[in-house]
């Protein structure tokens, strides 16, 4: 027995020697990113025989101009970088060598390829992955004596990933980007350097010395929290260790300042917790807020890292992480039923405000928050009462995790499937995301009918919550309306101002709007918009009053939001959602 046992280790030996040499003797790419002990950052590129080009993975002339042009200095005369590639000088540069000058670039606040933390970089490996087609690629990791490496929840000095050339070979040829990247180690985030990390079971937390500790501590407690009842919830974990960055705008939070994060998932998983300004006391208002903006990242996990969902559609994911992370703070009893009242109020109000008359069906990325967010909010909170009709008992995790298993990955058509139930209010919501002719307004009533929640119709002036959403649909409006090419708007005190990259036919360049039909933009853009449809049922052109004095006729905006908004109230709303125990 003891001989038989021999030859079979003596066999996988053979056979794990035989791999390696298989391994040496193909063509390789090494990508080998290392810290000095000042802490600043090389990357160094390691081409086959004869290989004189290797093409960026994420290959285009913006992402060259937003970082790799200004981050990615040779250090010396053997490469250049173009927008598609790197390219070797001379011949007897075996080695091409870049100093990567990490820094913060507002022009795409998600995406900083290198971004400084406290005494390291966490770096964005999307844009520095390269391919030769039929070579294997191997990602190096080394950190200065001192310093460490933080890759997918693991902390070492040195990590490495190793991709065969048929797996290169396989993702080159996978017509799907997003996967295409994954498959090539290009969505990832690693940190290089020296930080503040703490290891727990689920997660490691790595926190930039500009977050405050009382911050750190308070998202670390309700990523413990949540990890597990999520993970217990979709009855599946992340696919590995969770590894949470938490980093801060170089600016010193001055008194009173508010907390404004932003947040950002690749794969690995890793969760990019952007803070700007935090407040450097401890603070009821910011400890919820923080709480809400790593519960909403972490529901990214299931949806995102895990299920997937329609890219084209991010009402789906942003959408439903909005309603999960409320529901899960307030079950879990971290956020007072009030809140969450007050979010689905807000969401249902925004959503209404202005999309009441566009269809659902045509819901996209577009508009920003409105749809992705506040209109994907109410739809996952209306699915969620639709299922409970059928289970009283069920909670809202619950039957989001029977929506994702029942359609991975999550699209239109399988949300509008499994909301189809025979109710009322299921085959309302079904119609109104499948059929082209349904509005958001009209729908939106029918299902709090057939679900028994109370409304009222309220003058659009009167709902003050959603005032600065009136105001910038309506200044939209009448800049699409006279503009041929409309870049946006700044609120002043008294008057908004017109980007200068406006392109306009009758108003001027930078132009300042105080009034529209003689109502006040900035102070009653409710009142406004009555006042403009009323003066556009009989004229062609509605007077603008400027900040100079001036008055032009400007062509009447098309008006997308209503006159008057079905309201609801939030604890209404969230009484007819509340499972029975």
């Amino acid at each position: 027995m003891r001989r038989r046992v021999q030859s079979a280790a003596v066999g996988a030996m053979l056979l794990f020697c035989v791999a390696m040499a298989a391994w040496a003797q193909t063509p390789q790419v090494m990508i080998e990113v290392s810290t000095r002990a000042d802490g600043s950052l090389q990357v160094a590129y390691s081409a086959p025989a004869g290989v004189d080009e290797l093409v960026f993975v994420d290959a285009s002339v913006r992402t060259h101009r937003l970082f790799r042009e200004p981050m990615l200095q040779p250090l010396d005369d053997c490469a250049t970088v173009s927008p598609l590639a790197i390219r070797r000088s001379r011949p007897d540069c075996t080695t091409l060598r870049f100093a990567v000058a990490p820094r913060r670039i507002g022009a795409s606040a998600f995406y900083e390829s290198a971004q400084p933390a406290s005494n390291g970089v966490l770096l964005f490996t999307r844009h520095y992955a390269v391919t030769v087609p039929g070579a294997a690629l191997t990602w190096q990791f080394r950190a200065a004596a001192g310093h460490e490496v933080v890759l997918a929840g693991r902390g070492s000095d040195e990590r490495r990933v190793q991709i065969d050339a048929d797996a290169v070979s396989a993702a080159l040829a996978d017509p799907d980007q997003s996967r295409r990247r994954e498959r090539l180690f290009a969505d990832h985030y690693v940190f290089i350097g020296r930080a503040d990390t703490r290891s727990y079971p689920e997660f490691i937390a790595l926190r930039d010395a500009r977050v405050p500790r009382w911050l750190a501590a308070r998202v670390e407690k309700t990523a413990s929290l949540l990890l597990d009842t999520f993970t217990q919830a979709f009855d599946v974990p992340p696919t590995g260790r969770v590894a949470l960055f938490l980093l801060a705008d170089g600016v010193h939070p001055q008194p009173g300042s508010q907390l404004s994060v932003h947040g950002d998932l690749s794969r690995g998983p890793a969760i990019r917790l952007h803070f700007v300004s935090p407040a450097p006391a401890v603070d009821a208002d910011h400890q919820l807020k923080a709480d809400e903006f790593i519960a909403h990242e972490l529901v990214h996990l299931w949806n995102g890292d895990r299920f997937r969902s329609d890219l084209a559609r991010p009402w789906l994911h942003e959408g439903s992480a909005d309603w999960l992370s409320a529901a899960a703070l307030h079950d879990a009893g971290v956020a007072p039923v009030e809140r969450l009242g007050q979010r689905l109020q807000s969401a249902f109000e925004l959503c209404l405000v202005t999309h009441t008359n566009e269809v659902w069906s045509r819901l996209d990325g577009s508009h920003g928050y409105e749809r992705a967010y506040a209109c994907g909010m109410v739809l996952h909170a209306l699915l969620y009462a639709v299922v409970r009709q059928h289970d009283p008992t069920i909670d809202p995790l619950a039957a989001s995790a029977a929506l994702y298993r029942q359609s991975a990955p999550l699209d239109e058509a399988g949300f509008a499937r499994f909301a189809d139930r025979g109710t009322p209010a299921g085959r309302a919501l079904h119609r109104a995301l499948r059929d082209a002719d349904a509005v958001f307004g009209t729908s939106g009533v029918q299902m709090l009918g057939a679900l028994g929640v109370p409304y009222r119709h309220v003058p659009l002036a009167e709902v003050k919550s959603v005032l600065p959403r009136v105001r910038a649909a309506l200044v939209r409006a009448i800049g699409n309306a006279d503009c041929t090419r409309f870049a946006g708007f700044w609120k002043r005190e008294s008057y908004v101002e017109f980007d200068s990259d406006n392109e306009c036919r009758t108003l001027p360049a930078s132009a300042r709007l105080i009034a529209a039909a003689d109502v006040s933009l900035i102070h009653e853009p409710g009142r406004a918009v009555a006042a403009i449809a009323a003066h556009c049922k009989a004229a062609p052109r509605v007077p603008v009053d400027l900040h100079d004095g001036g008055r032009v006729e400007l062509p009447c905006p098309h008006l997308s939001m209503p006159l008057e908004l079905p309201q609801i109230d939030g604890a209404d709303l969230v009484a007819a959602l509340r499972p029975m125990k």
